[in-house]
């Protein structure tokens, strides 16, 4: 078992503290994924696979459950806990749809949304959905549904986030939105990949292939900005941890795995890799990361450093 250790520092801003981490490799997978979510304790999680979507552990890299969701191009969005269960969204042609991988008794589906879905997040009182035709957020908890209206250009390839707690949206797409069941409002410009971290209260925000990367207030106010070496691919909020992992790709084609706190901007480590990956996924607990490659995924436990 391999031991990736990233010296990260201990960073305080009012009153709050990141810790320092390491990442210890657990497992890899060798697929091409359609979308990989960790369910919220990190020990297992869900791979879409092409034709198949199948339950992973974390620990070895073995496939578990096929899961028969009504179509075989679903993509998986989203994991964490709805309604007291563990729960698994992906979406599809047919629309939004959550399975309980532990209701080992009743594998079968919730659908949260119809055709035109394009993204979507759990929250605490169901999903929140990206969809078209017209060009909305759907809020709905499986039987009842509320829905604002948005701008057509936020349904040609956005980004897409929403707070666990409310479902307040974030999408981004040149300018970046806030959007809630009262209506919507531009905070920001200039991005086009965001991710809303709960428990710094910060939306990190980036222009794909731009080298700067900013924490945004709720309000909009730039609480900071921070320039990487390279170009930002990808990034995510490492649950509860108050920091963003972020992937970007150096010059030379090789990659680097950075750390960056919530709180300040501050980029915290820095893990070169041999290629920039397509996707990094955390747990909600902080404590499980996936590394997504073109034909393969990583699973990396995240530990308090000693």
């Amino acid at each position: 078992m391999r031991n990736l250790w990233l010296g990260l520092v201990v960073v305080g801003a009012s009153a709050c503290t990141t810790s320092a981490v390491n990442f210890e490799h657990q497992s890899e997978l060798a697929v091409a994924s359609r979308g990989v979510a960790l369910n919220t304790d990190g020990v297992d999680g869900v791979v879409g696979m092409f034709g198949t979507t199948c339950r992973v552990m974390v620990h070895d890299g073995t496939i578990g459950e096929d899961y028969n969701f009504p179509t075989e191009d679903e993509r998986v969005v989203d994991a964490t806990e709805l309604f007291g269960d563990n729960a698994v969204l992906v979406i599809s042609d047919m629309g939004a749809h959550v399975t309980y991988p532990d209701r080992v008794w009743d594998w079968g589906t919730d659908d949260f949304g119809g055709p035109g879905v394009l993204e979507g997040s759990i929250y605490d009182d169901g999903v929140a959905m990206l969809a078209d035709n017209p060009c909305r957020v759907d809020w709905s908890n499986g039987t009842d549904a509320v829905t604002t209206e948005v701008p057509d250009d936020l349904c040609q390839g956005a980004s897409f986030t929403a707070d666990r707690s409310d479902g307040r949206v974030f999408v981004a797409n040149g300018d970046v939105v806030k959007v809630t069941e009262d209506g919507y409002e531009n905070i920001a410009e200039g991005a086009d990949l965001v991710v809303w971290d709960m428990a710094a209260q910060v939306l990190y925000a980036t222009l794909t292939g731009s080298s700067t990367l900013q924490g945004i207030e709720e309000d909009g106010a730039i609480r900071w900005t921070t320039e990487v070496e390279g170009s930002i691919v990808t990034l995510d909020v490492m649950g509860m941890l108050g920091q963003a992992a972020v992937m970007v790709e150096k010059a030379n084609g090789a990659g680097a795995l950075l750390t960056v706190d919530g709180y300040t901007g501050e980029i915290t480590s820095s893990l070169a890799t041999p290629s920039a990956a397509e996707q990094v996924e955390s747990s909600d607990n902080g404590k499980t990361l996936a590394v997504v490659l073109p034909r393969e995924v990583h699973f990396f436990n995240v530990r308090s450093a000693p």
